[in-house]
């Protein structure tokens, strides 16, 4: 008989409910969740990401609820709940894009509960170690705080994602990344081939003890600028990896799938390669899953943005490109040292530390736009420890 140590549960909540509804539900659907809330009872200190910054003008509502975001009611419950049961000092850690932090429209809930806001672009940041190694780097730069919480929770909004089909609990975690000048570009991570094993190492690395993914409305096609559902839904587990499970055949999804099969139409499967790598698992016969949601809970895809065999083209070239670089890396570090290189076809595209005014990458490819380039910090020390093996499998 299998041993079911994951728990997640699934719960009804109608998208009209007010603020008080809300918590009541949030306060059911996380009720049975002794591991995460025996771990949350004994932090000092506590991180919480939710899916929510961005510009206050650009912020889609559907329904009545933000559509690409955590919705408000559901973040004052998450602080409320966390408040009413932890003695923690709480502190939501997230990137911003301006400097006025006017994405963060948000604050006065935060000021409300008395809960910190960490800017994870601002000094301090220091490199984290993934103790079991990652999968595609083992170390990463992140805010200093990440380092001195005790635990980490993850609050998601339900989505799909064009690059790696659905994007939730693990995904969110993206987010705490420092941006530039202190941290890597966004699209270092968020890069062909790199972007779901990134993902697993973000969750591995930071390990949160509770997931909550507002599902209250959804959106179906993309992470930005996709169409609205209604779900009418919450949902919430101890373990990311068989949260995002259950969330993805909530949606319709198979997690075990994998690219190129729908949704996983441009990357790999992040929840699958969680699984391989043994953080979790999304065998459903080992996640005690308590649910009240029929299945699907909406009609959940990924948009097709580029042919099938353009996909397989850029995932080909990136991954030879990388070889290339580690092949040829002492090269690079003559004419390139300390500086970030766009590799295509062997040769140097662009070249510096400011990525900020670049043009996109398929105006960077010139004539060849079926192919990939490859992004890399020229490191003398390879201070991020790059796994390139990963770029030999993906070959094979």
């Amino acid at each position: 008989m299998n041993q079911k140590n994951d728990k997640v549960n699934a719960i009804g909540c109608d998208h009209r409910s007010d603020r008080d509804t809300i918590y009541k539900a949030l306060k059911d659907v996380t009720a049975s969740l002794c591991t995460s809330w025996q771990r949350l009872a004994k932090a000092r200190k506590i991180a919480v990401k939710f899916n929510a910054v961005w510009p206050p003008d650009r912020l889609p509502i559907y329904a009545g609820i933000y559509r690409e975001l955590v919705d408000p009611k559901v973040m004052h419950g998450v602080l409320r709940l966390l408040r009413e049961k932890t003695d923690a000092e709480l502190y939501v850690v997230d990137t911003t894009l301006t400097g006025t932090e006017s994405d963060v429209y948000f604050k006065p809930l935060l000021q409300e509960l008395g809960v910190h806001f960490v800017n994870a672009s601002k000094p301090p940041v220091q490199w984290m170690d993934i103790p079991e190694s990652g999968l595609m780097f083992n170390r990463y730069y992140m805010p200093q705080i990440l380092a001195e919480v005790d635990e980490v929770v993850t609050v998601a909004k339900l989505k799909s994602h064009r690059s790696t089909g659905i994007t939730l609990g693990m995904k969110n975690l993206f987010g705490c990344c420092p941006l530039p000048p202190e941290g890597r570009p966004r699209s270092y991570y968020h890069h062909m081939v790199r972007l779901p094993y990134c993902m697993v190492d973000f969750a591995m690395l930071l390990k949160p003890c509770l997931t909550i993914i507002e599902g209250l409305t959804a959106q179906t096609g993309q992470e930005w600028g996709g169409d609205g559902l209604l779900t009418n839904l919450l949902i919430a587990g101890d373990h990311v990896t068989a949260t995002d499970a259950c969330a993805a055949r909530l949606m319709g999804n198979d997690p075990s799938g994998d690219w190129p099969d729908e949704p996983y139409r441009r990357e790999r499967n992040y929840i699958r390669l969680a699984a391989e790598k043994g953080f979790g698992t999304i065998d459903s016969s080992k996640i005690d899953f308590d649910s009240e949601i029929r299945i699907p809970a909406g009609s959940f895809n990924s948009t097709e943005t580029d042919s099938p065999e353009v996909v397989f083209s850029w995932r080909k070239t990136a991954c030879e490109q990388g070889l290339y670089y580690q092949r040829h890396r002492d090269l690079f570090l003559e004419d390139h040292k300390n500086e970030y290189i766009f590799l295509q076809r062997g040769k140097v595209v662009w070249h510096g530390l400011d990525l900020s005014n670049l043009r996109s990458r398929r105006v960077l490819s010139g004539k060849f736009k079926d192919e990939s380039l490859y992004l890399k910090f020229v490191d003398a020390e390879e201070t991020e420890q790059e796994h390139f093996d990963v770029y030999q499998r993906e070959l094979e």
